[in-house]
């Protein structure tokens, strides 16, 4: 016997209450203020996918880069602060970042979250990389 790679309806449901969606009758709408919207808005922080969006236009990363960055809310500040020191290195940054940091939390520590706790400072970081640069 031949097995087939098909889907077979059971059932059909023509209208929403097939799917159980109904008003409520006791519940009654809620309407926001459009001022309210916005506050909130302003305070809710930057989502991943704006953020790597902006890594990308604004330090000219590429997209594995950017996203590898802001998979972990504490990388992808400490590589802010580290570049708001040294503005205009933003690949030397990421390379250090991603593979010496790292690999020296990924020793000691085990969450990533450790880099904002750990003793590698931003300050200290955008010096080596200003040394660095300079002697190249």
């Amino acid at each position: 016997m031949k097995t087939r790679n098909a889907e077979i309806r059971s059932r059909t449901k023509a209208t929403d209450v097939g799917y159980r969606y109904h008003l409520e009758p006791d519940l009654m709408p809620i309407r926001l203020d459009r001022q309210l919207i916005n506050e909130a808005r302003m305070e809710i922080s930057e989502l991943p996918r704006e953020r790597e969006k902006r890594f990308i236009s604004q330090y000219q990363l590429n997209k594995q880069q950017a996203r590898l960055l802001v998979e972990e809310r504490p990388i992808a500040d400490f590589f802010e602060a580290v570049f708001a020191k040294i503005s205009g290195f933003s690949d030397l940054t990421f390379n250090w970042i991603t593979n010496q940091v790292m690999r020296v939390l990924n020793r000691t520590e085990k969450d990533y979250t450790s880099i904002i706790s750990s003793p590698i400072a931003s300050d200290h970081l955008a010096y080596l990389l200003r040394m660095i640069d300079q002697k190249s």
